[in-house]
């Protein structure tokens, strides 16, 4: 099994647009994603709500 790691900048918990390019490009086949991991600037991840604003961007 091939597996393929993308490293993308975010401008902002929501900015899902790197991983859009990437989708369009045919680089990356949404229906294949099995993780998506990320941190984003604040206080460790601790009582964050941005991993909740991350999370739902991604899915959509």
């Amino acid at each position: 099994m091939k597996i393929d790691v993308f490293k993308i900048e975010m401008s902002a918990p929501d900015d899902v647009r790197e991983l859009k390019k990437l989708i369009d490009a045919g680089e990356v086949d949404p229906g294949e994603i099995i993780a998506v991991l990320g941190k984003t600037e604040g206080n460790g991840c601790v009582n964050d709500f941005t991993r909740a604003l991350s999370t739902v961007s991604f899915r959509s």
